[in-house]
């Protein structure tokens, strides 16, 4: 479930249940299909990804990482 800062409070339908976000400093978990309507009208900001791991550099020459140079 992504967390997202609301900015603007609103709320969200879903069936016959109304579900309210209040504004928030802190990131709040969110159902996705919340997040993204959130993000997409302005009521939120974008969820912030983990960072990537550093991919490991590509050896010059292949054979070389092959014979474990």
């Amino acid at each position: 479930m992504p967390e997202i800062k609301v900015t603007k409070a609103f709320n969200f339908r879903v069936g016959s249940e109304v579900l309210h976000f209040a504004k928030s400093d802190k990131p709040v978990p969110a159902p996705a299909d919340v997040a993204q309507h959130a993000v997409e009208k302005g009521f939120a900001e974008p969820p912030k990804d983990e960072p990537a791991k550093a991919a490991k550099p590509a050896a010059d020459n292949p054979a070389d990482e092959l014979a474990g140079k």
